[in-house]
C-alpha cells in the first residue's frame, strides 16, 4: 500500500518486471481492457483522500492483477479522491471484461498533521497470491530498544463484487481503525504542574495486523505510544485522535509523565471500553499529585465516527 500521498515518480515507477509481480498475458479477442468509473463514499460523507484497489479473480481472495503497459502486474490500481470522485488516476483499474472480486483499502485525507510517527507495515503483492493470508502490520517506533509500536493511518476497507464493463465501481467504505483522544488535566481545573517536561501514552493490548483481505484485527499484543502536546495555557495535555488497530478488552492506559529533572512519574488505569473499528473514544484523565514513588492509578464514503466518551481519575503519579 502506498501511504501519506507518495511521489508521483514512485507511483508511476512500474515499467520493471519480476517473474512474481509481471506477466505478458493478455486478454482474449472477447475480453477487451476496461477502465470503469469509480465513485467511493463512506456510509454517510463522500471520501477524500488516497484508494488503492486490488481486482482479484470471482469469489475468491485470489490475487488477479492489474494491467499497465499490456501487461499483467502485480502492482495494484491507484487513485487519488476527491469527494467521491477520482481527482488523479494514477495508475486506474484497467482489467479485461469480467467479473471480479475488488478489494479496497484508503487511507482518509484527515484536517490535522499527526505530531507523531505514524505508520503501516505493506502486505506482499504477487499474481496469484492469497490475499487472504496477508497482512498489514504495526510498526515499532524509530528509537532504537523500543518494544512499541506507532499509531496508524485512518484506514478504510471494503470488498466488493464488480462486473467490469458494465458497472461503475462504486462503493461504499467501512473504517477498520480505532479513533483515541487522550485529556490530561487537573481535578481542580488549575493548570498541570510546571515540573512536568513531556508526556507520553501507552495504549495496549492492542491487535498487532489486519488481516489484508477482510480487515479482521489479529495479535492482540502490541502496545502503542504518542505523545500529548500540552496547551498554550497548561490547563491541558491532549493529543489530536491518533488512530489504532482494535484492541483487546479493558485496554491498559498507561501515563508517563517526564519531569524537567529527567525523572518520569507513571500512572496506569484499565478502560471500560474497548477500541473498536469506527470508534472514536475520548479519554479525559483527572490528574492527582505527583508523588516520588511509582503507583498504580485507580482509575468512498466513510461511516461516521461512533464517539464515546469515558472520564477516568488517575490517581496518584508516582
Amino acid at each position: 500500500m502506498k501511504y501519506g500521498f507518495l511521489l508521483l515518480g514512485i507511483a508511476l515507477a512500474v515499467s520493471a518486471c519480476t517473474k512474481d509481480n509481471c506477466s505478458p498475458i493478455y486478454p482474449d479477442e472477447k475480453g477487451k481492457l476496461v477502465s470503469p468509473a469509480l465513485y467511493a463514499t463512506t456510509a454517510s460523507s463522500p471520501f477524500t483522500g488516497v484508494l488503492e484497489v486490488y481486482p482479484c479473480t470471482a469469489g475468491t481472495s485470489t490475487y488477479f492483477g492489474n494491467y499497465y503497459n499490456d501487461q499483467l502486474m502485480a502492482f495494484n490500481a491507484f487513485y487519488y479522491i476527491r469527494d467521491g470522485s477520482i481527482y488523479q488516476a494514477h495508475r486506474p483499474v484497467l482489467l479485461p471484461t469480467g467479473t471480479y472480486n475488488l478489494l479496497y483499502w484508503g487511507t482518509t485525507q484527515t484536517q490535522a498533521s499527526y505530531p507523531f510517527q505514524v505508520a503501516v507495515g505493506e502486505a506482499a503483492l504477487t499474481l496469484g497470491g492469497d490475499l487472504a493470508k496477508q497482512t498489514l502490520q504495526l510498526r515499532k517506533t524509530s528509537k532504537i530498544g523500543d518494544t512499541v509500536y506507532m499509531p496508524v493511518y485512518d484506514l478504510v476497507h471494503s470488498v466488493r463484487s464488480v462486473k467490469i464493463g458494465t458497472e461503475s465501481i462504486a462503493v461504499p467504505l467501512q473504517r477498520a481503525v480505532a479513533g483515541l483522544t487522550v485529556v490530561l488535566r487537573k481535578k481542580d481545573g488549575s493548570r498541570l504542574d510546571a515540573s512536568i517536561d513531556s508526556v507520553e501514552v501507552l495504549i495496549g493490548p492492542v491487535a498487532g495486523a489486519l488481516n489484508f483481505y477482510t480487515a479482521v484485527p489479529e495479535n492482540f499484543s502490541k502496545t502503542i505510544q504518542f505523545p500529548l502536546r500540552m496547551a498554550a495555557d497548561s490547563l491541558q495535555a491532549t493529543n489530536p485522535m491518533a488512530m489504532l488497530f482494535p484492541s483487546a478488552p479493558a485496554p491498559i492506559l498507561t501515563i508517563v509523565l517526564t519531569l524537567k529533572n529527567g525523572q518520569e512519574r507513571v500512572s496506569r488505569v484499565a478502560l471500560e471500553n474497548a477500541l473498536t473499528a469506527n470508534t472514536k473514544l475520548i479519554v479525559t484523565v483527572d490528574m492527582g499529585e505527583i508523588l516520588s514513588e511509582e503507583t498504580e492509578g485507580n482509575g468512498f464514503e466513510v461511516s461516521n465516527w461512533n464517539e464515546k466518551h469515558e472520564t477516568i481519575d488517575s490517581g496518584i503519579f508516582g
